[in-house]
């Protein structure tokens, strides 16, 4: 399974494409299907310094999300792992946001995956 982590307005997301069906040596890859998988964390900030609170940032266990696109599989698993994203934060986007978590909105670009499976 193929997965990224990102963190996106107080949030960790971790996006896997996950294989449906048989996979192995004797499935041509034409035929793997992904589907798009997307869990949500809250990150909490530990200490009261603003220049710390990016390293400091800590997953909390308070907020978690699990997000599984059944319907939306897909050949190509980066394809799968950018769904999952788009969809994760569109979920993120659509939450209210306190004057709290406005402070750790940033933009953050989304990183190639360097293994695929």
């Amino acid at each position: 399974m193929s997965s990224i982590q990102q963190r996106y307005k107080g949030f960790e997301i971790e996006a896997q494409a996950k294989l449906v069906g048989p996979g192995g040596y004797t499935v041509p890859s034409t035929e793997r299907r992904y589907m798009p998988v997307a869990v949500l964390r809250g990150i909490g900030v530990e200490g009261g310094n603003a220049q710390s609170q990016h390293r400091d940032a800590v997953v909390s266990e308070g907020v978690v999300i699990h997000i599984r696109l059944s319907k939306r599989l897909d050949t190509d698993p980066f394809r799968a792992i950018q769904v999952a994203v788009a969809y994760a934060r569109g979920v993120i986007d659509a939450m209210p946001a306190t004057e709290f978590d406005m402070a750790f909105m940033a933009p953050v670009p989304i990183p190639m995956p360097r293994v695929l499976h």
